[in-house]
């Protein structure tokens, strides 16, 4: 059986990017076969994992694939970083696509569609993780129509509950009008600076609001000039830093993740 996860957030500079690529390089590790999608017209999952933004097959290519009805829309789009682990790339085209996705029946499902089970596909890989780029527009939507549930970066600031109460919203009504098997993976604090006063005020903040009803993930991201220079290499912090409290802290969300099914 496939996993799809999306990493969302509406909110930007919360980690979404290298909580995917660790993440996906934790459970890679650990033997799983894991895609990476990069979703965001930005391209930072792929100039992140070392690979050029001007592909000629994206993310892009494969959505008017679909929409076109072709019958291998991945075709020439996955690309392998490493043992157990691909990505299909994204660059600045894929900000067009958003718009047209928007105009097309049923627009909502065409992701979804490309990553139905087929064999190039869903039954190779054990996990496929989405990376969403920070709004709630087309490609998100259809990232979370595509996906069996969603996996949310917080920065434990003063904002780090904003967009998060829209995201929620939005996750319930895709699952009430699109995908009613789609779940809240869990929230994971990112970047977090345990020395600081505030970062506790903030935390008991997200889980008096958020507690309740949300799985808040036990393992937490520390917040590493390490995980910052990675992407420069076009490493994940695993090869980059291996013996780093990141990269424990990574393969601790990835057993949590893993425990979940």
């Amino acid at each position: 059986m496939c996993k799809v996860i999306a990493v969302a957030s509406q909110k930007g500079g919360v980690g979404k990017t290298t909580t995917c690529i660790n993440l996906g390089a934790a459970l890679a590790k650990a033997g799983n076969k894991v895609l990476l999608v990069d979703n965001d017209p930005q391209g930072h999952l792929t100039i992140g994992l070392g690979f050029s933004k001007k592909q000629r097959v994206t993310l892009k290519t494969v959505l008017e694939n679909q929409i076109e009805e072709l019958e291998h829309p991945l075709k020439g789009a996955i690309l392998n970083y490493g043992e157990n682990l691909d990505i299909i790339p994204a660059n600045k085209t894929l900000g067009m696509m958003g718009i047209y996705l928007s105009t097309v029946e049923e627009g909502e499902l065409v992701l979804g569609q490309a990553l139905e089970e087929r064999s190039e596909v869903k039954g190779k890989y054990t996990y496929i993780l989405i990376d969403c780029g920070p709004s709630l527009g087309a490609l998100s939507i259809n990232a979370l129509v595509a996906s069996d549930s969603v996996l949310i970066p917080v920065e434990l600031d003063k904002f780090a509950t904003d967009g998060l109460e829209e995201l929620l919203r939005t996750v319930r009504v895709v699952k009430k009008k699109y995908n009613p098997h789609l779940e809240i993976e869990g929230i994971l604090y990112n970047k977090v600076e345990s020395r600081l006063n505030n970062t506790k005020i903030y935390q008991e903040a997200i889980e008096t609001a958020y507690g309740e009803h949300v799985y808040i993930f036990k393992s937490y991201v520390p917040k590493t000039v390490r995980i910052k220079e990675a992407p420069n290499f076009g490493l994940s912090v695993l090869e980059y830093e291996p013996k780093s409290e990141s990269v424990r802290q990574y393969l601790s969300l990835m057993q949590e993740v893993v425990g979940d099914e």
